[in-house]
């Protein structure tokens, strides 16, 4: 135990000391991804003219081509706040803060939070386990104590280590969605065969009782390394609003229109029916959609929220593009698939869903998207799949696995726990970092048993 908390203040240091900010490392990456692409132009024979042709694509399409996709990832961020700030939420928040008398126990309790409501939807997560963890670093002031803030970052994070095997894992959805992109190789794989499987359902109870332990493990034993946060204040649960004065006021202070608009969204789930709903991006954002406007009741109150919600997506609006534009570069002339392809050709059978899950954890530091990543992976993997006889339904949860592992290393997710709690990505993927070797064995594991 001893060891394993020193490591981790050995890779906080080291984090601390040489990460830079996640737009920095975005720009790395792109230059990283230009650098392959053109050798990769070269390799086909095209010279420079192949490398004209790849920026231009990377400028006209690459850079714009997922804006729709970006926009419905804002959504689930600004809803996911929108229900995470709700009074009521952020009571049940605040006593939940209050529980912990020691920083250990406070770190597992905000990493323990965070993880099941990973498993619920990931926007909810980072929002969720954000603001557990400052209300918890505020209820150490109160009582004039000191936690060492940025393992509690570290914790709040840990829900997008689990979030692809969860309700909104973006691969299983695509694939239970009708018409998907991947129809040629199979209609539909229901999520009972992927995110309910035995092997997927294994790997989130085992998470959900090591994951917290482990990382309270990390908390620093010499009171000189715990690193408190900056003075909190307490977050105001609602807006003091004067007597509405016109007709027009009255409309944005009463729950009476945002109630009936709810109460319409919430029928009209019932009117599809469980057997035709489906589980998908869009499906889950009008969810939170209707529990955010029921939550808040008046339409002043939810427009609060909302507001203060896109705050926190700056930097996902800044980056998503970019990393869009990396899309762009490692698919332009198929390169990413023609890696998929040799993968596939060279893998035997026993190795190709944990080598599809070293790829996939491997292409999510440059497309930290998982249904971007499937759009890469997804037609190469099935086919893998198909030729050597592995379930299709095992191969989706490879990739998604790879893509949530690291998770931890990637810094581009993390920016709205960053933009509540005021750390720096350097102060937190340090010590995740440590969860992503610590949790390596167990995704072999559970690719190699099932």
């Amino acid at each position: 135990m001893i060891l394993f908390t020193r490591v981790g203040t050995v890779s906080y240091r080291l984090a601390s000391r040489y990460l830079p900010d996640p737009f920095v490392f975005t720009l790395f990456l792109t230059l990283i991804a230009f650098a392959v692409a053109s050798v990769y132009q070269f390799a086909l024979g095209h010279s420079w003219g192949g490398v004209g042709d790849l920026l231009i694509f990377w400028q006209t399409t690459g850079f714009w081509q997922y804006l729709e996709f970006g926009m419905q990832i804002v959504l689930i961020l600004v809803t996911g706040h929108a229900v995470a700030t709700a009074p009521i939420v952020l009571r049940v928040i605040r006593k939940l803060a209050s529980w912990p008398r020691s920083g250990p126990a406070a770190v597992f309790t905000v990493a323990w939070v965070s993880i099941v409501a990973g498993i619920l939807h990931w926007g909810l997560a980072l929002i969720l386990g954000a603001y557990l963890c400052r209300e918890t670093a505020r209820a150490f002031q109160a009582r004039g104590e000191k936690v060492h803030y940025p393992l509690l970052g570290a914790a709040a994070y840990l829900g997008l280590m689990v979030w692809h095997g969860g309700l909104s894992g973006s691969a299983p959805l695509v694939m239970n969605t009708p018409g998907h992109f991947l129809s040629d190789y199979v209609e539909t794989i229901p999520v009972a065969a992927t995110l309910f499987s035995g092997m997927n359902l294994s790997l989130l109870f085992v998470f959900l009782v090591t994951l917290p332990i482990l990382i309270s493990l990390l908390y620093p034993r010499s009171s000189e390394a715990i690193e408190p946060a900056p003075l909190l204040e307490e977050e105001t649960k609602e807006e003091i609003l004067r007597a509405p004065e016109t007709p027009a006021e009255r409309w944005e202070q009463s729950d009476l229109l945002l109630g009936l608009v709810a109460v319409i969204g919430f029928v009209s789930l019932f009117v599809i029916g469980w057997g035709r709903f489906r589980l998908n991006l869009n499906s889950l954002n009008f969810v939170f959609l209707l529990l955010g406007m029921a939550l808040h009741r008046t339409p002043r109150n939810y427009l609060r929220a909302i507001t203060a919600g896109v705050k926190g997506t700056s930097g996902i609006i800044l980056l998503f593009p970019f990393y869009a534009g990396i899309f762009g570069l490692l698919t332009y002339d198929d390169m990413a698939q023609q890696f998929m392809r040799w993968l596939t050709a060279t893998t035997h059978e026993t190795l190709f869903a944990p080598l599809t899950f070293l790829s996939a954890g491997l292409l999510n530091l440059f497309v930290p998207s998982g249904g971007g990543q499937w759009g890469i992976q997804g037609a190469m993997v099935l086919e893998g799949a198909k030729q050597l006889g592995i379930p299709y339904s095992k191969m989706v949860m490879a990739v998604a696995y790879g893509d949530e592992w690291t998770n931890m290393l990637q810094p581009f997710w993390v920016l709205p726990i960053l933009q509540i709690t005021g750390l720096k990505a350097r102060q937190v993927i340090g010590y995740t970092t440590v969860i992503l070797i610590a949790a390596f064995p167990l995704y072999l594991l559970a690719l190699l048993i099932f």
